[in-house]
């Protein structure tokens, strides 16, 4: 079960609240992270949950203003303040770089 939740998580190639036009709603992304942890938790997977959550916010788009990761990213990872989704955002970005 948690490995198929991992793989699940992993293979998410959009930042929830993506509209068409490539927006992120911040509030569903709020609201998908929190649901999210809050699974993951509940199956004590928090750490791991954490990590992929991070990987998946290391592929957000350059936002409006020219810098990376996008605002809504940012604020978001700012606001939840995890050690956990820092590694998964750094791992990611490493390896967005061999790819």
């Amino acid at each position: 079960m948690a490995s198929a939740a991992r793989h699940l998580l992993d293979q998410i190639t959009k930042i929830p609240g993506t509209d068409e036009n490539g927006k992120i709603d911040a509030v569903a992304l709020d609201k998908w992270i929190s649901e999210v942890r809050r699974l993951c938790r509940q199956f004590a997977r928090a750490e791991s949950g954490d990590q992929s959550i991070g990987q998946l916010l290391s592929k957000t788009p350059v936002g409006e203003n020219g810098l990376w990761p996008c605002e809504v990213v940012c604020e978001a990872m700012e606001s939840i303040v995890s050690s956990g989704i820092e590694k998964g955002f750094h791992k990611g970005v490493i390896n967005s770089r061999d790819a």
